[in-house]
Protein backbone atom coordinates (compact mmCIF):
# COMPACT_ATOMS: atom_id res chain seq x y z
CA UNK A 1 0.00 0.00 0.00
CA UNK A 2 2.71 2.72 0.53
CA UNK A 3 4.52 1.57 -2.11
CA UNK A 4 1.72 2.57 -4.47
CA UNK A 5 0.71 5.93 -2.42
CA UNK A 6 4.60 7.13 -2.91
CA UNK A 7 4.57 6.12 -6.73
CA UNK A 8 1.63 8.00 -6.75
CA UNK A 9 3.12 10.65 -5.11
CA UNK A 10 6.29 10.66 -7.45
CA UNK A 11 4.23 10.69 -10.71
CA UNK A 12 1.77 13.32 -9.47
CA UNK A 13 5.25 15.17 -8.49
CA UNK A 14 6.59 14.81 -11.49
CA UNK A 15 3.46 15.40 -13.55
CA UNK A 16 3.25 18.87 -12.22
CA UNK A 17 7.12 19.56 -12.74
CA UNK A 18 6.72 19.19 -16.41
CA UNK A 19 3.15 20.82 -16.49
CA UNK A 20 5.29 23.98 -15.11
CA UNK A 21 8.42 23.58 -17.20
CA UNK A 22 5.59 23.38 -20.55
CA UNK A 23 4.46 27.23 -18.84
CA UNK A 24 6.01 29.68 -21.69
CA UNK A 25 8.34 32.12 -19.25
CA UNK A 26 6.92 35.56 -19.35
CA UNK A 27 9.41 37.90 -20.13
CA UNK A 28 9.36 42.01 -21.38
CA UNK A 29 11.88 41.04 -24.15
CA UNK A 30 10.61 41.91 -27.91
CA UNK A 31 8.29 44.82 -29.36
CA UNK A 32 5.38 46.37 -27.89
CA UNK A 33 2.74 48.51 -29.59
CA UNK A 34 1.36 51.45 -27.44
CA UNK A 35 -2.44 50.53 -27.04
CA UNK A 36 -2.96 53.36 -24.11
CA UNK A 37 -1.17 56.04 -22.41
CA UNK A 38 -2.96 57.84 -19.63
CA UNK A 39 -1.52 60.82 -17.54
CA UNK A 40 -3.26 62.99 -15.38
CA UNK A 41 -6.37 62.23 -16.78
CA UNK A 42 -5.54 62.23 -20.55
CA UNK A 43 -5.14 59.65 -23.26
CA UNK A 44 -2.02 60.12 -25.01
CA UNK A 45 -1.73 56.90 -27.32
CA UNK A 46 -4.09 58.49 -29.94
CA UNK A 47 -2.47 61.45 -30.29
CA UNK A 48 0.60 60.22 -30.29
CA UNK A 49 0.48 57.84 -33.35
CA UNK A 50 2.45 54.41 -33.20
CA UNK A 51 4.60 53.76 -30.60
CA UNK A 52 6.41 51.20 -30.72
CA UNK A 53 8.79 49.74 -27.65
CA UNK A 54 11.47 47.19 -28.11
CA UNK A 55 12.86 46.00 -25.65
CA UNK A 56 16.46 43.91 -25.73
CA UNK A 57 18.11 42.46 -23.13
CA UNK A 58 18.78 45.30 -20.84
CA UNK A 59 18.47 48.00 -23.54
CA UNK A 60 15.25 49.93 -24.91
CA UNK A 61 14.41 51.68 -27.92
CA UNK A 62 11.24 53.38 -28.66
CA UNK A 63 9.80 54.61 -32.26
CA UNK A 64 6.91 56.78 -32.81
CA UNK A 65 5.41 55.98 -36.23
CA UNK A 66 9.08 54.55 -37.58
CA UNK A 67 11.32 56.91 -36.18
CA UNK A 68 13.52 56.07 -33.08
CA UNK A 69 12.50 58.94 -30.09
CA UNK A 70 14.64 57.57 -27.09
CA UNK A 71 17.01 54.50 -26.04
CA UNK A 72 18.51 53.64 -23.37
CA UNK A 73 18.98 51.08 -20.71
CA UNK A 74 16.02 48.99 -18.76
CA UNK A 75 16.09 47.60 -15.56
CA UNK A 76 13.44 44.93 -14.76
CA UNK A 77 13.58 43.28 -11.35
CA UNK A 78 11.25 40.09 -11.94
CA UNK A 79 12.22 38.37 -8.82
CA UNK A 80 9.41 40.41 -6.86
CA UNK A 81 5.84 40.83 -8.02
CA UNK A 82 4.93 43.15 -9.86
CA UNK A 83 8.23 43.29 -11.49
CA UNK A 84 10.36 46.71 -10.45
CA UNK A 85 11.21 48.87 -13.59
CA UNK A 86 13.99 51.36 -14.23
CA UNK A 87 13.96 52.96 -17.72
CA UNK A 88 17.39 55.29 -17.84
CA UNK A 89 17.49 57.09 -21.16
CA UNK A 90 21.05 57.73 -23.05
CA UNK A 91 19.54 61.15 -23.16
CA UNK A 92 21.00 62.48 -20.01
CA UNK A 93 18.76 65.59 -19.88
CA UNK A 94 15.66 62.98 -19.77
CA UNK A 95 14.87 62.19 -16.32
CA UNK A 96 14.80 58.87 -15.47
CA UNK A 97 11.51 56.45 -14.90
CA UNK A 98 10.81 54.16 -12.07
CA UNK A 99 8.07 51.89 -11.12
CA UNK A 100 6.15 48.73 -11.70
CA UNK A 101 5.33 46.52 -14.92
CA UNK A 102 3.57 43.19 -15.53
CA UNK A 103 2.67 40.92 -18.55
CA UNK A 104 -1.17 40.11 -18.49
CA UNK A 105 -3.10 38.26 -21.13
CA UNK A 106 0.00 39.07 -23.73
CA UNK A 107 0.14 42.86 -22.57
CA UNK A 108 2.89 44.40 -21.21
CA UNK A 109 1.45 47.18 -18.93
CA UNK A 110 3.10 49.42 -16.87
CA UNK A 111 3.07 51.88 -14.21
CA UNK A 112 5.87 54.89 -14.16
CA UNK A 113 6.80 58.04 -13.15
CA UNK A 114 10.25 60.19 -13.03
CA UNK A 115 12.52 59.70 -10.41
CA UNK A 116 12.27 61.93 -7.58
CA UNK A 117 8.12 63.18 -8.53
CA UNK A 118 6.92 60.25 -5.75
CA UNK A 119 7.22 57.41 -4.49
CA UNK A 120 7.49 54.26 -6.87
CA UNK A 121 4.15 53.72 -8.12
CA UNK A 122 2.53 50.49 -6.03
CA UNK A 123 -0.38 50.09 -8.43
CA UNK A 124 -1.72 49.94 -12.17
CA UNK A 125 -4.64 51.88 -11.33
CA UNK A 126 -4.34 54.97 -13.59
CA UNK A 127 -4.93 58.03 -10.70
CA UNK A 128 -6.09 61.33 -12.33
CA UNK A 129 -5.17 63.95 -9.89
CA UNK A 130 -1.82 62.44 -10.34
CA UNK A 131 0.08 64.26 -13.16
CA UNK A 132 3.47 62.45 -12.47
CA UNK A 133 1.92 58.90 -13.07
CA UNK A 134 2.03 57.70 -16.47
CA UNK A 135 0.07 54.06 -17.31
CA UNK A 136 0.57 52.48 -20.17
CA UNK A 137 -0.45 49.33 -22.01
CA UNK A 138 1.47 47.44 -24.63
CA UNK A 139 0.14 44.97 -27.29
CA UNK A 140 3.16 42.63 -28.79
CA UNK A 141 3.69 44.29 -32.02
CA UNK A 142 3.28 42.36 -35.46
Amino acid sequence: MWRGLLLGMVITTVSFANALADEPEVSFEGKWKLESMRMAGQEFATLLGEVVLEIKGDRYTSTINGTQQDKGKIEIDTTVTPARIKVISDNETAPDLVGIGKIEEGKAIFALRAEGQGDRPSTFEPNDDDASLMNSRYSKAE
